[in-house]
């Protein structure tokens, strides 16, 4: 359960509202994120995103904040490549088709 000054809140209202004003943060809503990008040394780049039946590339920055739950979060650093090997080749994902 999210609190905030005592009463029951939700994520929206006691993280991101405070914070929306911020030049270095952007919110897309109505958005699913396909993949993570990496670079050569395998860090995280920007993120590949469907919105609208449409595939979009955004390259971040400075950094990749993969914040969407308990089972989204895992599904998207496995659908990215990043992983167990084993079970990623086990299920059809390697790197050589990522890119």
């Amino acid at each position: 359960m999210t609190t905030k000054d005592g009463k029951r809140s939700d994520t929206y209202t006691a993280y991101l509202k405070p914070i929306l004003h911020r030049k270095n943060l952007h919110v897309i809503r109505y958005a699913h994120v396909q993949k993570i990008l990496l670079d050569g040394m395998n860090k995280a780049s920007g993120v590949i995103y469907k919105r609208n039946g449409e595939l979009i590339t955004v390259n971040a920055k400075e950094e990749v904040i993969v914040s969407a739950g308990g089972i989204a979060s895992p599904q998207i650093l496995m659908l990215s490549g990043i992983g167990a090997a084993q079970h990623l080749n086990s299920v059809g994902v390697s790197l050589s088709r990522l890119f």
